[in-house]
């Protein structure tokens, strides 16, 4: 689906009771109710990554070293989603304007990444671990 340019689309307004009519735009509760939906949204996109990262890491590795790595992931997402949120205070509509011209191809890069990551995870449990 999101290889063809199309998205899946949920309209979020009628679960959140008007959440975006009673928080005003900029203020602290628009940011920290922003950081939620967000985390929401992109744990589909993470969290394979994540599982596959620390859990092997402590499955097959030391425990400090899944923690360091536990860690870093962390600080890696972090520094994105505050890059990103930075950048869209900083300059909204320039920004919005060139990311919805490279949006569906942003769409379309992506998925290629998650089939990409899907395929190695299995390949790794069928063959890393000598189960055929």
């Amino acid at each position: 689906m999101m290889l063809a340019g199309r998205g899946f689309e949920l309209n979020t307004a009628k679960y959140t009771g008007g959440l975006g009519k009673r928080i005003k735009v900029g203020s602290a509760w628009s940011l920290f109710t922003y950081g939620i939906f967000f985390a929401i949204a992109s744990i589909g996109c993470t969290f394979p990554v994540f599982l596959m990262l620390v859990s092997q890491s402590i499955m097959f590795g030391k425990f400090e070293q899944g923690l360091s790595h536990f860690v870093l992931y962390a600080l890696g997402m972090g520094l994105v989603v505050v890059t990103i949120s930075v950048l869209a205070l900083i300059s909204k509509t320039y920004l919005v304007k060139r990311l919805r011209q490279i949006l569906p191809w942003v769409t379309r890069i992506s998925a290629i990444m998650m089939i990409s990551a899907g395929l190695y995870v299995i390949y790794d449990w069928l063959f890393g671990h000598h189960l055929i």
